[in-house]
């Protein structure tokens, strides 16, 4: 935590393994991508990185986000979302993320411990992009991300593109549905069919392991939980 003009900030350091030059440019560079970005109210934004001499390490800063963390709330809670909730919270935050990946800018660990649900229930924020990627910066990344809700193809070391991200957003709305279910522990099990009505055959389309099938970006994921929630 940190605060800047009386405005509270989440400093984030690099970590001290982050010493090759090329991934630091590399990382440099993807903020610069998400910098570029416009001011979004569904996706945290960042600062532009700078060096720290007293820490030894690059680091930004994000806003900070009133609220609770989603794996969070669930544990605390051991409420569920309904399918109103599902589509006020995670349509418009789709249609933010479709923003990202028009840019060619995917998450890449997307998660319910990545999303923090606002105090009054009405709008969810996705943050820690510390692991997207640019699929224009050179190089591979590392695996890094939540076995639980990564697509099929990351799990194999794919890059992911934002079809990647769709599954992984569409497994945390499942696990939102149905989180306390002990069946939830690894993407093999997730079960839309047992979803009722028009969102479980989203969520079908969303958590294909054949990329080609699976819908392929959040603005098709938005408009297709949109024709859900119209349906």
């Amino acid at each position: 935590m940190a605060e800047k003009d009386g405005k509270k900030q989440v400093l984030k350091l690099l970590h001290q393994d982050f010493k090759c030059e090329k991934t630091i440019n590399r990382y440099i560079h993807l903020l610069i991508n998400l910098l570029k970005l416009p001011k979004l109210d569904h996706v945290v934004q960042l600062s532009y990185p700078r060096f720290s001499a007293e820490f030894k390490t690059w680091f930004h800063t994000m806003d900070f986000i009133e609220g609770e963390l989603l794996s969070k709330y669930f544990r605390i809670t051991g409420l569920p979302f309904n399918h109103d909730m599902i589509y006020k919270l995670f349509i418009p935050l789709a249609r933010d993320l479709a923003v990202a990946h028009k840019s060619d800018v995917f998450h890449r660990n997307i998660k319910p411990g990545n999303f923090v649900l606002s105090p009054d229930k009405s709008k969810l924020v996705l943050t820690d992009y510390g692991l997207s990627i640019n699929n224009r910066a050179a190089g591979k990344s590392p695996f890094l991300a939540d076995l639980n809700f990564a697509p099929p193809e990351q799990l194999r070391g794919i890059e992911p593109n934002a079809a990647s991200d769709v599954f992984s957003l569409a497994a945390t709305i499942y696990y939102s549905l149905d989180f306390n279910n002990p069946k939830i522990s690894s993407f093999s099990e997730f079960e839309p069919d047992l979803v009722p009505g028009k969102l479980g055959q989203v969520l079908y389309e969303a958590l294909r392991n054949n990329t080609k099938k699976r819908i392929k970006n959040a603005a098709d994921f938005a408009d297709r939980l949109q024709w859900a929630k119209d349906s």
